[in-house]
Protein backbone atom coordinates (compact mmCIF):
# COMPACT_ATOMS: atom_id res chain seq x y z
CA UNK A 1 0.00 0.00 0.00
CA UNK A 2 2.45 1.95 0.28
CA UNK A 3 3.22 3.94 -3.19
CA UNK A 4 5.00 7.43 -1.62
CA UNK A 5 8.63 6.49 -1.51
CA UNK A 6 9.97 8.50 -4.88
CA UNK A 7 7.69 10.68 -3.90
CA UNK A 8 8.96 11.42 -0.36
CA UNK A 9 12.70 11.10 -2.01
CA UNK A 10 11.80 14.15 -4.22
CA UNK A 11 10.35 16.52 -1.34
CA UNK A 12 13.24 15.52 0.74
CA UNK A 13 15.53 16.56 -1.85
CA UNK A 14 13.77 19.55 -3.26
CA UNK A 15 14.09 21.74 0.25
CA UNK A 16 10.65 23.46 0.23
CA UNK A 17 8.95 20.48 2.02
CA UNK A 18 9.31 19.10 5.84
CA UNK A 19 8.52 15.46 5.54
CA UNK A 20 7.22 13.17 8.27
CA UNK A 21 5.65 9.46 7.83
CA UNK A 22 3.73 8.58 10.21
CA UNK A 23 3.26 4.50 10.86
CA UNK A 24 -0.44 3.99 12.32
CA UNK A 25 -1.74 0.05 12.44
CA UNK A 26 -4.68 -0.65 10.28
CA UNK A 27 -7.77 -0.98 12.62
CA UNK A 28 -9.56 -4.19 10.99
CA UNK A 29 -5.77 -6.19 11.54
CA UNK A 30 -5.68 -8.36 14.81
CA UNK A 31 -3.22 -6.96 17.84
CA UNK A 32 -0.08 -9.64 16.20
CA UNK A 33 -0.62 -8.43 12.58
CA UNK A 34 -0.63 -4.44 13.27
CA UNK A 35 2.53 -5.19 15.35
CA UNK A 36 4.07 -6.57 12.81
CA UNK A 37 3.10 -4.65 10.24
CA UNK A 38 4.26 -1.55 12.01
CA UNK A 39 8.07 -2.97 13.24
CA UNK A 40 8.49 -4.51 8.92
CA UNK A 41 7.29 -0.45 8.00
CA UNK A 42 10.01 0.81 10.55
CA UNK A 43 12.67 -1.17 9.50
CA UNK A 44 11.58 -0.13 5.68
CA UNK A 45 11.58 3.25 6.98
CA UNK A 46 15.02 2.86 8.50
CA UNK A 47 16.95 1.35 5.68
CA UNK A 48 15.44 4.27 2.87
CA UNK A 49 16.84 6.17 5.86
CA UNK A 50 13.30 8.13 5.55
CA UNK A 51 11.87 9.98 9.05
CA UNK A 52 9.16 7.36 10.08
CA UNK A 53 8.01 6.99 13.27
CA UNK A 54 5.49 4.54 14.56
CA UNK A 55 2.62 6.77 16.21
CA UNK A 56 0.10 5.87 19.07
CA UNK A 57 -0.42 9.91 19.34
CA UNK A 58 -1.60 11.74 16.14
CA UNK A 59 -3.23 14.66 17.59
CA UNK A 60 -0.02 15.30 19.54
CA UNK A 61 1.98 14.78 16.32
CA UNK A 62 -0.45 17.05 14.73
CA UNK A 63 0.02 19.51 17.41
CA UNK A 64 3.63 19.38 17.18
CA UNK A 65 4.77 19.40 13.58
CA UNK A 66 1.69 21.40 12.39
CA UNK A 67 0.97 19.37 9.11
CA UNK A 68 0.04 21.70 5.72
CA UNK A 69 -0.68 18.62 3.95
CA UNK A 70 -1.31 15.14 4.78
CA UNK A 71 -1.31 12.31 1.88
CA UNK A 72 -3.23 9.48 3.01
CA UNK A 73 -2.73 5.41 1.99
CA UNK A 74 -5.96 4.47 3.18
CA UNK A 75 -9.14 6.40 1.64
CA UNK A 76 -11.90 4.36 4.44
CA UNK A 77 -13.22 6.29 7.25
CA UNK A 78 -12.26 4.50 10.57
CA UNK A 79 -8.86 2.82 9.35
CA UNK A 80 -6.82 3.43 11.78
CA UNK A 81 -6.52 2.31 15.90
CA UNK A 82 -5.95 6.01 16.02
CA UNK A 83 -8.61 7.80 15.04
CA UNK A 84 -7.27 11.47 15.34
CA UNK A 85 -5.74 10.25 12.57
CA UNK A 86 -9.12 9.63 10.64
CA UNK A 87 -9.14 12.24 7.40
CA UNK A 88 -12.32 13.61 8.58
CA UNK A 89 -10.79 14.72 11.97
CA UNK A 90 -8.05 16.89 9.70
CA UNK A 91 -9.40 18.61 6.78
CA UNK A 92 -7.70 21.59 7.95
CA UNK A 93 -5.50 20.37 6.11
CA UNK A 94 -4.78 19.44 2.29
CA UNK A 95 -5.73 15.65 1.90
CA UNK A 96 -3.56 14.13 -0.47
CA UNK A 97 -4.63 10.00 -2.28
CA UNK A 98 -3.48 7.84 -4.47
CA UNK A 99 -5.17 4.46 -4.94
CA UNK A 100 -3.26 2.14 -2.50
CA UNK A 101 -3.57 -0.39 -5.43
CA UNK A 102 -4.35 0.37 -9.01
CA UNK A 103 -7.95 0.18 -9.13
CA UNK A 104 -9.03 -2.36 -12.04
CA UNK A 105 -13.23 -2.43 -10.81
CA UNK A 106 -16.19 0.17 -11.43
CA UNK A 107 -17.62 -0.86 -8.16
CA UNK A 108 -19.09 2.17 -6.51
CA UNK A 109 -18.23 1.71 -3.17
CA UNK A 110 -14.28 1.57 -4.22
CA UNK A 111 -14.39 4.76 -6.49
CA UNK A 112 -17.34 6.89 -5.03
CA UNK A 113 -16.21 7.13 -1.44
CA UNK A 114 -15.99 10.53 0.45
CA UNK A 115 -12.07 11.06 0.88
CA UNK A 116 -12.05 10.73 -3.34
CA UNK A 117 -14.56 12.90 -4.10
CA UNK A 118 -13.74 15.84 -0.79
CA UNK A 119 -9.67 14.89 -1.33
CA UNK A 120 -7.60 18.01 -2.36
CA UNK A 121 -5.49 15.91 -4.83
CA UNK A 122 -6.75 12.75 -5.97
CA UNK A 123 -3.95 10.89 -7.90
CA UNK A 124 -4.82 8.12 -10.39
CA UNK A 125 -3.03 5.98 -12.76
CA UNK A 126 -4.49 6.36 -16.01
CA UNK A 127 -7.22 8.53 -18.17
CA UNK A 128 -9.00 5.08 -17.95
CA UNK A 129 -9.32 5.82 -14.23
CA UNK A 130 -10.17 9.87 -14.38
CA UNK A 131 -13.18 8.82 -16.63
CA UNK A 132 -14.11 5.85 -14.40
CA UNK A 133 -14.20 9.32 -11.63
CA UNK A 134 -15.84 11.36 -13.74
CA UNK A 135 -19.08 8.83 -14.19
CA UNK A 136 -19.37 7.53 -11.00
CA UNK A 137 -17.57 10.10 -8.65
CA UNK A 138 -19.94 12.89 -6.99
CA UNK A 139 -17.83 15.20 -7.59
CA UNK A 140 -17.50 14.13 -11.26
CA UNK A 141 -13.62 13.29 -10.93
CA UNK A 142 -13.19 17.33 -10.08
CA UNK A 143 -10.51 16.59 -8.42
CA UNK A 144 -8.76 13.93 -10.51
CA UNK A 145 -5.42 14.49 -11.76
CA UNK A 146 -3.45 11.48 -13.96
CA UNK A 147 0.13 10.97 -13.15
CA UNK A 148 0.58 7.17 -13.98
CA UNK A 149 0.98 4.43 -11.27
CA UNK A 150 3.70 5.18 -8.79
CA UNK A 151 5.27 2.04 -8.06
CA UNK A 152 6.39 2.08 -12.11
CA UNK A 153 9.22 4.36 -11.09
CA UNK A 154 10.81 1.54 -8.54
CA UNK A 155 10.29 -0.81 -11.32
CA UNK A 156 12.17 1.31 -13.80
CA UNK A 157 15.47 0.84 -11.36
CA UNK A 158 18.21 -1.43 -10.62
CA UNK A 159 17.08 -3.77 -8.13
CA UNK A 160 18.57 -2.68 -4.73
CA UNK A 161 18.47 -5.84 -2.85
CA UNK A 162 17.92 -9.32 -3.65
CA UNK A 163 15.15 -11.10 -0.79
CA UNK A 164 15.12 -14.27 -2.26
CA UNK A 165 17.01 -16.92 -0.12
CA UNK A 166 20.40 -17.78 -1.47
CA UNK A 167 20.01 -21.95 -1.70
CA UNK A 168 23.97 -22.83 -2.56
CA UNK A 169 23.64 -26.47 -3.53
CA UNK A 170 24.92 -26.10 -7.16
CA UNK A 171 21.37 -26.00 -8.84
CA UNK A 172 19.80 -23.49 -11.28
CA UNK A 173 16.15 -22.62 -9.75
CA UNK A 174 13.30 -21.02 -11.91
CA UNK A 175 12.27 -17.97 -9.29
CA UNK A 176 8.34 -18.42 -8.85
CA UNK A 177 6.33 -16.06 -6.42
CA UNK A 178 2.62 -17.63 -5.49
CA UNK A 179 0.45 -14.91 -3.83
CA UNK A 180 -2.96 -15.69 -2.97
CA UNK A 181 -5.90 -13.57 -1.77
CA UNK A 182 -7.43 -13.39 1.64
CA UNK A 183 -10.50 -14.83 0.21
CA UNK A 184 -10.63 -18.19 0.67
CA UNK A 185 -14.68 -18.21 1.53
CA UNK A 186 -17.33 -16.43 -0.43
CA UNK A 187 -17.01 -12.48 0.33
CA UNK A 188 -20.25 -11.38 -2.20
CA UNK A 189 -17.81 -9.09 -4.37
CA UNK A 190 -14.79 -10.63 -3.64
CA UNK A 191 -15.61 -13.86 -4.23
CA UNK A 192 -12.53 -15.74 -5.02
CA UNK A 193 -12.32 -18.74 -3.40
CA UNK A 194 -9.73 -20.58 -5.31
CA UNK A 195 -6.98 -20.80 -2.54
CA UNK A 196 -8.94 -23.69 -1.33
CA UNK A 197 -8.48 -25.81 -4.49
CA UNK A 198 -4.80 -24.32 -5.38
CA UNK A 199 -2.70 -24.28 -1.81
CA UNK A 200 -2.21 -28.19 -1.77
CA UNK A 201 -1.05 -28.44 -5.95
CA UNK A 202 1.33 -25.90 -5.15
CA UNK A 203 2.81 -27.41 -2.41
CA UNK A 204 2.97 -30.51 -4.19
CA UNK A 205 4.63 -28.49 -6.78
CA UNK A 206 7.23 -27.35 -4.89
CA UNK A 207 8.01 -30.86 -3.75
CA UNK A 208 8.17 -32.80 -6.69
CA UNK A 209 10.57 -29.28 -8.11
CA UNK A 210 12.18 -28.78 -5.73
CA UNK A 211 15.49 -29.05 -7.86
CA UNK A 212 14.58 -26.45 -10.57
CA UNK A 213 12.27 -24.52 -8.69
CA UNK A 214 12.19 -21.76 -6.10
CA UNK A 215 8.64 -20.48 -4.52
CA UNK A 216 8.60 -17.24 -2.26
CA UNK A 217 5.09 -17.62 -0.46
CA UNK A 218 3.35 -14.17 -0.33
CA UNK A 219 0.32 -14.38 1.00
CA UNK A 220 -2.30 -11.10 1.48
CA UNK A 221 -1.17 -10.07 4.73
CA UNK A 222 -4.98 -11.29 5.64
CA UNK A 223 -4.67 -14.61 4.79
CA UNK A 224 -3.38 -15.57 7.91
CA UNK A 225 -6.08 -14.32 10.17
CA UNK A 226 -8.82 -15.51 7.86
CA UNK A 227 -7.55 -18.91 8.51
CA UNK A 228 -6.91 -19.23 11.93
CA UNK A 229 -10.49 -18.50 12.21
CA UNK A 230 -11.88 -21.20 9.06
CA UNK A 231 -13.19 -24.40 10.78
CA UNK A 232 -11.20 -26.08 8.24
CA UNK A 233 -7.99 -24.20 9.43
CA UNK A 234 -7.79 -23.26 12.97
CA UNK A 235 -4.30 -22.15 14.31
CA UNK A 236 -2.38 -25.55 14.38
CA UNK A 237 -2.88 -26.74 10.44
CA UNK A 238 -2.59 -23.00 9.74
CA UNK A 239 0.84 -22.36 11.35
CA UNK A 240 1.77 -25.78 9.71
CA UNK A 241 1.10 -24.45 6.65
CA UNK A 242 3.15 -21.39 7.00
CA UNK A 243 6.13 -23.31 8.33
CA UNK A 244 6.24 -25.44 5.87
CA UNK A 245 6.69 -22.30 3.07
CA UNK A 246 9.30 -20.41 5.67
CA UNK A 247 11.50 -23.54 6.86
CA UNK A 248 11.45 -25.22 2.75
CA UNK A 249 14.69 -26.37 1.04
CA UNK A 250 13.06 -24.40 -2.00
CA UNK A 251 10.54 -21.95 -0.39
CA UNK A 252 10.18 -18.91 1.61
CA UNK A 253 8.04 -16.79 3.22
CA UNK A 254 7.28 -13.01 2.17
CA UNK A 255 4.99 -11.04 4.43
CA UNK A 256 7.08 -7.22 3.41
CA UNK A 257 7.34 -5.32 0.61
CA UNK A 258 6.73 -6.66 -2.76
CA UNK A 259 9.02 -4.61 -5.36
CA UNK A 260 12.30 -6.29 -5.05
CA UNK A 261 10.78 -9.72 -4.81
CA UNK A 262 8.73 -9.55 -8.13
CA UNK A 263 12.09 -7.95 -10.23
CA UNK A 264 14.53 -11.16 -8.78
CA UNK A 265 11.51 -13.18 -10.07
CA UNK A 266 10.75 -15.09 -13.19
CA UNK A 267 7.11 -15.34 -12.75
CA UNK A 268 3.98 -15.65 -10.98
CA UNK A 269 0.52 -16.92 -9.78
CA UNK A 270 -1.57 -15.11 -7.98
CA UNK A 271 -5.52 -14.04 -7.16
CA UNK A 272 -5.09 -10.73 -6.10
CA UNK A 273 -6.24 -7.65 -7.68
CA UNK A 274 -4.00 -5.21 -7.71
CA UNK A 275 -0.73 -7.52 -8.39
CA UNK A 276 -2.91 -7.89 -11.64
CA UNK A 277 -1.40 -4.58 -12.90
CA UNK A 278 2.28 -4.15 -10.54
CA UNK A 279 3.02 -7.53 -11.47
CA UNK A 280 3.21 -6.60 -15.44
CA UNK A 281 5.79 -3.51 -15.00
CA UNK A 282 8.28 -6.44 -14.68
CA UNK A 283 7.39 -8.14 -18.43
CA UNK A 284 7.34 -11.58 -16.87
CA UNK A 285 5.25 -14.31 -17.52
CA UNK A 286 2.08 -14.70 -15.02
CA UNK A 287 -0.98 -16.48 -14.19
CA UNK A 288 -4.20 -16.01 -12.48
CA UNK A 289 -5.72 -18.47 -10.71
CA UNK A 290 -9.26 -18.74 -10.73
CA UNK A 291 -12.28 -21.02 -11.68
CA UNK A 292 -14.78 -18.32 -12.60
CA UNK A 293 -12.72 -15.44 -14.87
CA UNK A 294 -16.23 -13.92 -16.16
CA UNK A 295 -17.37 -13.05 -13.18
CA UNK A 296 -13.61 -11.64 -12.17
CA UNK A 297 -13.89 -9.67 -15.23
CA UNK A 298 -17.79 -8.53 -15.09
CA UNK A 299 -17.17 -6.11 -12.79
CA UNK A 300 -13.67 -4.36 -14.29
CA UNK A 301 -12.82 -0.97 -15.43
CA UNK A 302 -11.27 -1.15 -19.61
CA UNK A 303 -8.02 -0.95 -17.55
CA UNK A 304 -8.58 -4.15 -15.75
CA UNK A 305 -9.78 -6.50 -18.40
CA UNK A 306 -6.37 -5.36 -20.70
CA UNK A 307 -3.85 -6.63 -17.59
CA UNK A 308 -6.25 -9.67 -16.98
CA UNK A 309 -6.41 -10.79 -20.49
CA UNK A 310 -2.37 -10.37 -20.34
CA UNK A 311 -2.80 -13.30 -18.09
CA UNK A 312 -2.48 -17.05 -18.40
CA UNK A 313 -5.39 -18.17 -17.07
CA UNK A 314 -5.12 -21.02 -14.08
CA UNK A 315 -8.48 -22.70 -13.80
CA UNK A 316 -7.43 -26.45 -12.86
CA UNK A 317 -4.67 -28.35 -11.21
CA UNK A 318 -3.26 -29.20 -15.09
CA UNK A 319 -3.22 -25.31 -16.59
CA UNK A 320 -1.26 -24.67 -13.01
CA UNK A 321 0.98 -27.40 -13.82
CA UNK A 322 1.50 -26.65 -17.62
CA UNK A 323 2.27 -22.96 -16.87
CA UNK A 324 4.98 -23.66 -14.05
CA UNK A 325 6.09 -26.67 -16.27
CA UNK A 326 5.93 -25.39 -19.66
CA UNK A 327 6.44 -21.58 -19.39
CA UNK A 328 8.35 -20.54 -16.40
CA UNK A 329 10.33 -23.72 -16.26
CA UNK A 330 10.31 -24.84 -20.09
CA UNK A 331 10.55 -21.23 -21.61
CA UNK A 332 7.35 -21.43 -23.66
CA UNK A 333 5.69 -18.17 -23.70
CA UNK A 334 2.93 -17.45 -26.27
CA UNK A 335 1.67 -14.37 -24.15
CA UNK A 336 5.14 -12.42 -23.88
CA UNK A 337 3.92 -10.08 -26.73
CA UNK A 338 0.26 -9.75 -25.19
CA UNK A 339 2.31 -8.59 -21.78
CA UNK A 340 4.43 -6.58 -23.56
CA UNK A 341 1.73 -4.34 -25.79
CA UNK A 342 -0.49 -4.24 -22.26
CA UNK A 343 2.77 -2.77 -20.58
CA UNK A 344 3.33 0.03 -23.62
CA UNK A 345 -0.56 0.87 -23.78
CA UNK A 346 -1.55 1.67 -20.90
CA UNK A 347 0.74 0.87 -17.96
CA UNK A 348 3.81 3.05 -18.42
CA UNK A 349 3.44 6.77 -19.79
CA UNK A 350 7.01 7.55 -21.39
CA UNK A 351 5.95 10.90 -22.16
CA UNK A 352 6.17 12.46 -18.87
CA UNK A 353 8.97 10.54 -17.14
CA UNK A 354 8.81 10.13 -13.43
CA UNK A 355 5.72 9.49 -12.15
CA UNK A 356 6.74 10.83 -8.80
CA UNK A 357 7.54 14.36 -10.43
CA UNK A 358 4.35 14.73 -12.10
CA UNK A 359 3.21 14.37 -8.81
CA UNK A 360 5.27 16.43 -7.25
CA UNK A 361 4.99 19.16 -9.97
CA UNK A 362 1.49 19.39 -9.79
CA UNK A 363 2.17 19.72 -5.92
CA UNK A 364 4.40 22.35 -6.29
CA UNK A 365 2.58 24.28 -9.33
CA UNK A 366 -0.37 24.44 -7.13
CA UNK A 367 0.74 25.53 -4.08
CA UNK A 368 3.66 28.08 -5.46
CA UNK A 369 2.45 28.81 -8.79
Amino acid sequence: MWRYQELVRLMLADGRFDVRISIIPFKAYSADERRRDSEQLQRHFEASGYPAEITDDFAKLKLNFHPDMIVYPQPYDMSYDDDAANWLRNRDCLIVHTPYSVPLSEYEWYINVPMHNLAWRFYVASEIHAEVSSRIADNRGANAVVIGEPHADEFKQEMKADPWKQINDGKERKRLIWAPHFTIVSYGEFDRPDFNWSYKIMQELAIEHRDTLQIAFKPHPRLKSEMLKHPDWGPQRTEEFYRFWAEGENTQLETGDFVELFKGSDAMVHNCGSFTAEYLFTGKPVGYITRDLERIKADMNAFGRACQDAHYTLDSESSIREFIERTVLGGDDPMKAEREATLERILYRPQEGSVAAAMLNDIISSLFG
